[in-house]
This record gives structure tokens, sequence and C-alpha cells, in this order.
């Protein structure tokens, strides 16, 4: 990995952990949204869009459907009872 060819061992822990923090972000996201049985297929549906979306080279396109899901996921996870939330 380049990062690590840098020998710069600061940036390599920053990016770990950036990593390891972003994993685990999108773990606890899936985790909390596939409680509702329909969310999967929204998910599923919405991320079909998007691949399309960059496909078919339509950037402005791929760039608001990323930003609405992204929005949707945020405003869902911040109106979650923490009891919904399972933090690993």
């Amino acid at each position: 990995m380049q990062i690590q060819a840098s020998n710069n061992s600061i940036f390599a822990a920053l990016i770990q952990t950036l990593s390891e923090q972003l994993k685990n972000t999108i773990r606890t996201t899936r985790n909390h949204r596939y409680l509702r049985v329909g969310n999967f297929h929204d998910t599923l549906n919405e991320h079909k869009e998007i691949f399309l979306a960059f496909a078919l080279k339509d950037s402005n396109k791929a760039k608001q459907l990323m930003e609405e899901h992204l929005t949707r996921i945020r405003e869902e996870m911040v109106r979650a009872p923490l009891s919904d939330i399972n933090i690993d």
C-alpha cells in the first residue's frame, strides 16, 4: 500500500483509524436499517440507481442520488432511539 510505503507512521495510523471508523459506521447503519423489512429493498434500489448513474457516466445524477441516499440515512440514524442502534 502506498501509505505504508511513504514511511509516514502518523499518516498510516490516521488512515487506519479512519478506515476502521468507517467500517464500524457502515456496520452499525446496516444493522439499524435492516430492522425494518422494507429498508433492505429500499436500500438495494437506491444503490442500483446510483450504480446505473455511474454506469451511464452521468456524474451529476450519481452525485445527486448519493447525496439524497446519505442524507436519508443520516436523518434515519439521528431519529433512531439509541436502543435500536447496535454498536459493537
